[in-house]
């Protein structure tokens, strides 16, 4: 019964061992091989079949299979990241380019409102210098016309003084005209016949 039992313990081994791995296959069937032999035929059952079946390999023909198709993968793996990676270098050139054009969009405008804000600087400038020199030739016309007035106003007064120095007392006639002036007397302010103070 021990021998039976080693037996089946055997086979079911092997049948583990070709579906999980093929390289345990030989160490198996050596095991099984070994057991047999060491056997008595006295033990044997005769209603259990002990006679070995090969069994055919397929473990390592569907690790090949398996790895054509793994290799296969990464070989499309590989070109879709490299598109993808190419796509996105493509759409960052196009952003880069995409950027520059509005920068230089911008300082082209900039520029623009730049010179705009001078010219108009400029024109205020003169403007300004226009009113200011208006200004002063407003101020420097009325300093002329107020130094005329007073000119004539001058001019004027010294021909009135000269008009009324000719009835002046010179030094000659202050006694004359004093001897005069004591025998004819004269009110200095005569009252007028036809005005007459009404609260006297």
């Amino acid at each position: 019964m021990a021998m039976m039992l080693v037996r089946r313990v055997a086979q079911r081994a092997l049948v583990l061992a070709s579906e999980s791995r093929g390289a345990w296959v030989g160490s198996m069937r050596t095991f099984a091989a070994h057991s047999g032999d060491s056997g008595s035929d006295d033990d044997a059952n005769p209603d259990v079949d002990t006679t070995f079946n090969e069994r055919k390999d397929a473990w390592s023909d569907r690790r090949r299979e398996w790895n054509k198709e793994l290799n296969a993968q990464r070989k499309q793996w590989a070109a879709e990241f490299a598109a993808e990676a190419k796509q996105e270098e493509e759409r960052m050139k196009a952003e880069r380019a995409r950027i520059e054009e509005e920068k230089a969009e911008r300082q082209r405008l900039k520029g623009i409102r730049r010179e705009e804000r001078a010219k108009a600087a400029a024109d205020r400038e003169k403007i300004r210098l226009r009113l200011k020199e208006r200004e002063l030739r407003i101020k420097n016309v009325r300093r002329q016309q107020k130094e005329f007035v007073a000119h004539l106003r001058r001019t004027a007064r010294e021909d009135h003084l000269l008009n009324a120095s000719s009835k002046w007392v010179t030094r000659e006639q202050l006694d004359s005209r004093i001897e005069r002036a004591l025998k004819n007397p004269r009110e200095l302010y005569p009252s007028s016949p036809m005005w007459t103070n009404p609260f006297f």
